[in-house]
């Protein structure tokens, strides 16, 4: 990459299972990133959906694909903790506002 190459620019969202909402993710990031240069979306869902365009994150890094693999299990195993975390404190009562909800007696 030479000084007057445009910047790579890969931002990660987490989105919606639903493939509208995958699609909609991806065109978000290319939207508001496109003018500063090469963006590269790497959009997983909360379930832990795969969009296919993530790939092409890994041709750009010449990551080798039993890497790519393990980092590919990895993203999509944190997603789905990330959401179960959420879950978990929303019906525990704990909100991000608030450290803990104590019932009345």
């Amino acid at each position: 990459m030479s000084s007057t190459d445009p910047p790579t620019i890969i931002d990660l969202t987490i989105t919606f299972d639903a493939p509208e909402s995958l699609d909609a993710g991806h065109a978000r990031k290319i939207e508001k990133y496109s003018c500063l240069g090469l963006t590269m979306p790497f959009v997983i869902g909360a379930l832990g959906s795969w969009l296919p365009s993530n790939n092409a994150v890994a041709v750009a890094l010449n990551i080798p694909p039993a890497p790519w693999r393990r980092l590919r299990r990895k993203c999509r195993l944190m997603a789905i903790q990330g959401s179960v975390s959420i879950i978990h404190r929303h019906i525990r009562g704990h909100g991000d506002d608030q450290e803990a909800y104590i019932p009345a007696p």
